[in-house]
């Protein structure tokens, strides 16, 4: 079986959904744990929660992730200001 570039494609997009859809759902349970959080206090609380050595979470993916929240059909997430918030 030959591998082709549609196929390198497809696992690299399975990949990124699935880092995603993980991230999405750390980042919901920060919310919830911790209430309105700004983006820095929610890297700061999941990049604690990695071990030394694991490649931390950068403010840019978390950004990310909040703002496909806010545009899924039911929200998962809210913002005001700088201030985010777990839409359930």
């Amino acid at each position: 079986m030959t591998e082709t570039g549609e196929d390198r494609v497809a696992a690299a997009d399975v990949r990124e959904e699935t880092y995603n859809v993980k991230l999405a759902v750390l980042i919901k349970a920060v919310l919830k744990a911790e209430g309105p959080s700004t983006v820095a206090q929610i890297v700061a609380a999941l990049n604690a929660e990695l071990d030394e050595g694991d490649p931390r979470i950068k403010p840019d993916s978390v950004r990310a992730a909040l703002r496909r929240g806010i545009r899924t059909i039911p929200k998962e997430s809210t913002v005001k200001g700088e201030v985010w918030s777990d839409a359930a």
